[in-house]
Protein backbone atom coordinates (compact mmCIF):
# COMPACT_ATOMS: atom_id res chain seq x y z
CA UNK A 1 0.00 0.00 0.00
CA UNK A 2 2.69 2.36 0.59
CA UNK A 3 4.31 1.92 -2.99
CA UNK A 4 1.46 1.89 -4.73
CA UNK A 5 1.05 5.58 -2.72
CA UNK A 6 4.36 6.83 -3.66
CA UNK A 7 4.11 5.68 -7.03
CA UNK A 8 0.94 7.72 -7.65
CA UNK A 9 2.15 10.53 -5.30
CA UNK A 10 5.44 10.55 -8.22
CA UNK A 11 3.18 10.64 -10.72
CA UNK A 12 1.15 13.14 -9.94
CA UNK A 13 4.38 15.27 -9.30
CA UNK A 14 5.30 14.32 -12.52
CA UNK A 15 2.20 15.10 -14.68
CA UNK A 16 1.84 18.40 -12.37
CA UNK A 17 5.13 19.49 -13.65
CA UNK A 18 5.20 18.43 -17.26
CA UNK A 19 2.17 20.22 -17.38
CA UNK A 20 3.55 23.47 -15.93
CA UNK A 21 6.87 23.15 -18.50
CA UNK A 22 6.49 24.93 -21.74
CA UNK A 23 8.51 25.51 -24.62
CA UNK A 24 10.89 28.23 -25.34
CA UNK A 25 9.27 30.95 -27.42
CA UNK A 26 10.22 33.72 -29.08
CA UNK A 27 8.70 37.48 -28.54
CA UNK A 28 5.94 36.96 -31.20
CA UNK A 29 5.04 33.15 -29.31
CA UNK A 30 7.03 31.14 -32.12
CA UNK A 31 8.70 27.73 -30.56
CA UNK A 32 12.18 27.98 -31.26
CA UNK A 33 13.79 25.81 -33.33
CA UNK A 34 16.23 23.27 -32.00
CA UNK A 35 18.40 23.20 -35.21
CA UNK A 36 20.82 26.33 -32.91
CA UNK A 37 21.71 26.76 -29.74
CA UNK A 38 22.54 30.68 -29.05
CA UNK A 39 20.56 32.92 -27.65
CA UNK A 40 16.65 34.24 -28.71
CA UNK A 41 15.12 32.82 -31.49
CA UNK A 42 13.19 34.94 -34.04
CA UNK A 43 10.05 33.99 -35.98
CA UNK A 44 11.79 34.26 -39.14
CA UNK A 45 14.22 31.59 -37.74
CA UNK A 46 17.04 33.91 -37.15
CA UNK A 47 19.45 33.21 -33.81
CA UNK A 48 21.34 35.48 -32.59
CA UNK A 49 23.57 36.57 -29.10
CA UNK A 50 24.36 40.29 -28.66
CA UNK A 51 28.31 39.63 -27.75
CA UNK A 52 28.69 43.58 -26.94
CA UNK A 53 26.18 46.09 -27.15
CA UNK A 54 26.87 49.17 -28.95
CA UNK A 55 27.60 52.41 -27.76
CA UNK A 56 27.18 54.24 -30.78
CA UNK A 57 23.95 55.55 -33.19
CA UNK A 58 21.20 52.71 -34.16
CA UNK A 59 21.61 51.41 -37.56
CA UNK A 60 19.14 52.98 -40.09
CA UNK A 61 17.97 51.20 -43.63
CA UNK A 62 20.09 53.18 -45.96
CA UNK A 63 23.16 53.68 -43.73
CA UNK A 64 26.23 52.44 -44.86
CA UNK A 65 28.37 50.45 -42.50
CA UNK A 66 31.94 49.20 -41.91
CA UNK A 67 32.29 46.13 -40.22
CA UNK A 68 34.29 43.18 -39.46
CA UNK A 69 33.36 39.38 -39.97
CA UNK A 70 33.58 35.46 -39.98
CA UNK A 71 31.51 33.64 -42.03
CA UNK A 72 31.28 29.77 -41.03
CA UNK A 73 29.01 26.75 -41.22
CA UNK A 74 28.70 23.15 -39.73
CA UNK A 75 30.18 20.50 -42.01
CA UNK A 76 29.39 17.11 -41.21
CA UNK A 77 30.31 14.35 -44.06
CA UNK A 78 28.31 11.98 -43.00
CA UNK A 79 29.93 9.20 -41.85
CA UNK A 80 28.79 6.96 -38.64
CA UNK A 81 31.95 8.35 -36.36
CA UNK A 82 32.21 11.98 -38.16
CA UNK A 83 32.03 14.46 -36.32
CA UNK A 84 30.31 18.08 -36.32
CA UNK A 85 32.80 20.47 -37.62
CA UNK A 86 32.91 25.20 -38.11
CA UNK A 87 34.23 25.79 -41.92
CA UNK A 88 35.05 28.86 -42.13
CA UNK A 89 34.12 30.31 -45.55
CA UNK A 90 34.96 33.87 -45.58
CA UNK A 91 35.85 36.69 -43.12
CA UNK A 92 37.37 40.03 -43.29
CA UNK A 93 40.92 41.43 -42.97
CA UNK A 94 42.05 43.11 -39.51
CA UNK A 95 42.75 46.20 -41.33
CA UNK A 96 39.84 46.10 -44.30
CA UNK A 97 36.85 45.99 -42.93
CA UNK A 98 33.54 45.40 -45.28
CA UNK A 99 31.05 48.01 -46.34
CA UNK A 100 28.18 48.11 -47.83
CA UNK A 101 24.84 49.92 -47.94
CA UNK A 102 22.18 48.08 -45.01
CA UNK A 103 18.66 47.36 -45.94
CA UNK A 104 19.59 47.92 -49.70
CA UNK A 105 19.60 43.86 -50.46
CA UNK A 106 23.34 43.92 -50.81
CA UNK A 107 23.96 40.88 -48.66
CA UNK A 108 22.03 38.02 -47.76
CA UNK A 109 18.17 38.93 -46.02
CA UNK A 110 19.24 37.31 -42.71
CA UNK A 111 21.95 40.14 -42.44
CA UNK A 112 20.01 43.02 -43.30
CA UNK A 113 17.65 41.80 -40.46
CA UNK A 114 20.33 40.65 -38.14
CA UNK A 115 21.43 44.54 -38.07
CA UNK A 116 18.56 46.74 -38.39
CA UNK A 117 15.87 44.43 -36.66
CA UNK A 118 12.62 43.10 -37.61
CA UNK A 119 8.95 44.32 -37.50
CA UNK A 120 8.03 41.80 -34.83
CA UNK A 121 10.49 42.91 -32.86
CA UNK A 122 11.94 39.89 -31.94
CA UNK A 123 15.50 40.68 -32.86
CA UNK A 124 16.78 44.20 -31.79
CA UNK A 125 18.66 46.91 -33.85
CA UNK A 126 22.22 47.13 -33.64
CA UNK A 127 23.94 50.34 -32.64
CA UNK A 128 27.65 51.20 -34.04
CA UNK A 129 30.73 49.67 -31.83
CA UNK A 130 28.07 46.44 -31.48
CA UNK A 131 29.13 43.22 -31.62
CA UNK A 132 26.27 40.30 -32.69
CA UNK A 133 26.73 36.20 -33.18
CA UNK A 134 23.89 35.23 -36.17
CA UNK A 135 22.98 32.17 -36.92
CA UNK A 136 20.68 32.45 -40.32
CA UNK A 137 18.70 29.86 -41.44
CA UNK A 138 19.46 28.71 -45.47
CA UNK A 139 16.18 30.24 -47.16
CA UNK A 140 17.40 33.91 -45.29
CA UNK A 141 20.96 33.09 -46.52
CA UNK A 142 21.34 31.54 -50.20
CA UNK A 143 18.74 28.91 -49.83
CA UNK A 144 18.71 26.07 -52.58
CA UNK A 145 21.52 27.57 -54.61
CA UNK A 146 24.66 27.77 -52.14
CA UNK A 147 27.71 29.82 -53.38
CA UNK A 148 30.98 28.98 -53.76
CA UNK A 149 32.00 26.52 -50.81
CA UNK A 150 28.60 26.90 -49.54
CA UNK A 151 26.41 23.71 -49.96
CA UNK A 152 22.84 24.55 -51.12
CA UNK A 153 19.94 24.42 -47.90
CA UNK A 154 23.08 25.50 -45.42
CA UNK A 155 22.52 27.46 -42.40
CA UNK A 156 25.23 30.07 -41.81
CA UNK A 157 26.93 31.25 -38.89
CA UNK A 158 28.08 35.10 -38.64
CA UNK A 159 30.27 36.78 -35.95
CA UNK A 160 30.16 40.04 -36.61
CA UNK A 161 31.11 43.68 -35.51
CA UNK A 162 30.13 47.02 -36.88
CA UNK A 163 32.48 49.38 -36.24
CA UNK A 164 31.45 52.72 -38.27
CA UNK A 165 28.28 53.97 -40.10
CA UNK A 166 28.46 56.54 -42.48
CA UNK A 167 24.92 58.40 -42.68
CA UNK A 168 23.71 59.34 -46.33
CA UNK A 169 22.70 62.92 -46.60
CA UNK A 170 21.32 64.63 -49.76
CA UNK A 171 24.29 65.32 -51.39
CA UNK A 172 27.53 63.36 -49.87
CA UNK A 173 28.22 60.63 -47.85
CA UNK A 174 28.93 61.98 -43.94
CA UNK A 175 31.23 59.48 -41.74
CA UNK A 176 29.22 60.07 -38.08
Amino acid sequence: MKISAFISLLLACICASASAFTLPTTQSGAIRSKSFALGPVAGNGIEWDEIVMGQGRRILPGDTVLCYYVGSFTSNDGGFFSKDKQVVFDQTDEDQPFQFVVGKGNVIKGWDVGILGDLDGDIIPMKVGGKRRLNIPSKLAYGANGVGPIPANQDLSFDLEVVLEAKHTGYCMMIV
